[in-house]
């Protein structure tokens, strides 16, 4: 209650217009967050290039960071809103295990145990699809917020009886033979009478 009444005054002070770009993601008792995130990427882009590039030092102060600022986040949680804090938490532990995999790549390119788990291909698939799960989570986050539990529902039926009624239509592409007609296989029906059926269908 008391969150939700100091949200209210900030959102009706026309003194903090000028500003409040800075703050209005942010929780009251946050709101100095903005100047901490700039740090975090300054850090994490200007900071890391000071060190010898494609050292293994650079790759561990970066996952040291990596790591201090997913502690903070989490301990914080300075979002308002609650989607925000999940997309940021994802975000955090995304950028952790990035930096975990370039430790691991380093040490198996340029130490004599070769195991080649983390230079594989299925690792950096796996790289991939997570680096993807910010976007996608942000997407779905996205579309829960516009469209109701009953509306994401009828759409997927929808959708599912769509593909039933595609798949009916597909399979009626062939018909049986009937012992009469000389025994096994299948025959095509016409042509014009499949696709009246499948328009009928759908």
């Amino acid at each position: 209650m008391v969150q939700f009444q100091k949200l209210e005054a900030r959102a009706n002070d026309p003194t903090l217009e000028s500003v409040r770009f800075l703050y209005e993601e942010f929780k009251p008792s946050c709101f100095m967050f903005m100047v901490y995130e700039v740090s975090r990427r300054i850090f994490l882009t200007g900071c890391l290039s000071m060190f010898v590039p494609d050292s293994i030092s650079q790759i561990a102060i970066g996952l040291l960071g990596s790591l201090i600022s997913y502690r903070v986040f989490s301990h914080y949680e300075p979002y308002v809103e609650e989607d925000d804090g999940v997309v940021s938490e994802v975000a955090q532990t995304e950028l952790v295990l990035v930096f975990f995999y370039a430790l691991m790549v380093f040490a198996t390119d340029n130490l004599e145990q070769h195991d080649g788990v983390f230079s594989g291909k299925v690792f950096a698939s796996l790289l991939v699809v997570l680096l993807a799960s910010t976007l996608l989570i942000a997407l779905w986050l996205i579309i829960l917020a516009n469209f109701s539990g009953d509306e994401l529902r009828s759409c997927f039926v929808g959708s599912r009886r769509g593909l039933l009624d595609v798949g009916r239509a597909l399979s009626g592409l062939v018909t049986p033979r009937s012992p009469k007609d000389g025994g096994g296989g299948d025959v095509p029906v016409e042509a014009g009478a499949v696709e009246a059926e499948a328009i009928a269908r759908i």
